[in-house]
């Protein structure tokens, strides 16, 4: 039998925002996003989040 190995190299974000406006959301991916994740907006991670916590949807000035 195969040994096969799948793995998702940039892992999907799901999170939880409560209302349309937030511009926070609750990592909810088991074992949190690691640094380098894009969200559907084109937003990515400059380090890994920990599942439950939350993130700020807006872009890092600086």
């Amino acid at each position: 039998m195969a040994n096969i190995e799948i793995r998702q190299e940039t892992p999907t974000a799901f999170y939880i925002k409560v209302h349309d406006t937030d511009n926070v959301a609750i990592i909810v991916n088991d074992n949190g996003l690691k640094a380098g994740t894009r969200f559907p907006d084109g937003l990515e991670l400059i380090e890994h989040i920990p599942q439950g916590h939350k993130v700020a949807l807006a872009g890092h000035s600086g």
